[in-house]
């Protein structure tokens, strides 16, 4: 009877463990999700295969836990649902960019989509941001792409045909107004072609 009564005394610390991590988990995914009872299937989901020291190691690291919340099935019907309701109200404000537009959307979390999708202001500022970024990004590429061919020309008077392509494609990471300089500054764009090519050669043989 000691021994049983031993047992008990201490199974019960262990369950009390358990359900605290659990609550601390759920309330710590909550805000991720656009109903509580959806981040509670989630922390179960979440908690099943974890031990508690494991679940402690999540709590402690954003990085992880976020990982954690985006490879469950509960966070990953939502987020379709949302994109879904998403799609038809951002077609009412942006038909063209609408597939782009709502694909930047979805990068937020699933109860920021919610916010946006019951608040029609909110989203309308949202979609008139994620346009101009676009616009931005696709105006910076095509203006990169034009001083790619003239940038590969200059690369390739300097290296061997097989490493100007390689190297161009490094250099054309560089900001728009970096590679602006690079094609009237010969004494940059030998810099820039020097680390290119030692960080190139050090890939190549490693």
């Amino acid at each position: 009877m000691q021994l049983m009564s031993f047992t008990l005394d201490k199974a019960i610390p262990i369950l009390d463990t358990r359900k605290v991590l659990f609550e601390h988990l759920s309330a710590k995914i909550s805000p991720l999700f656009s109903s509580k009872s959806r981040a509670n299937e989630a922390a179960e989901e979440i908690a099943e295969t974890l031990q508690n020291n494991e679940i402690i190691s999540l709590l402690e690291d954003e990085k992880k836990l976020l990982t954690a919340v985006g490879q469950t099935k509960g966070y990953s019907d939502e987020k379709e649902e949302l994109g879904e309701e998403l799609y038809t109200k951002v077609l009412e404000f942006e038909a063209d960019l609408c597939p782009k537009i709502t694909g930047m959307l979805l990068e937020l979390n699933n109860s920021t989509l919610r916010e946006l999708i019951d608040c029609e202001d909110s989203l309308l500022k949202a979609v008139e941001k994620s346009k101009k970024e676009f616009l931005s990004f696709a105006e910076e590429a095509a203006s990169k792409e034009e001083l790619g061919e003239a940038l590969y020309d200059l690369v390739r008077a300097r290296y061997p045909t097989e490493v100007a392509a390689h190297l161009t494609g490094m250099l054309l990471e560089l900001k728009l107004d970096d590679l602006k300089k690079l094609m009237t500054d010969s004494e940059e764009l030998e810099k820039k072609l020097n680390l290119a090519y030692a960080a190139f050669e050090n890939y190549r043989t490693h």
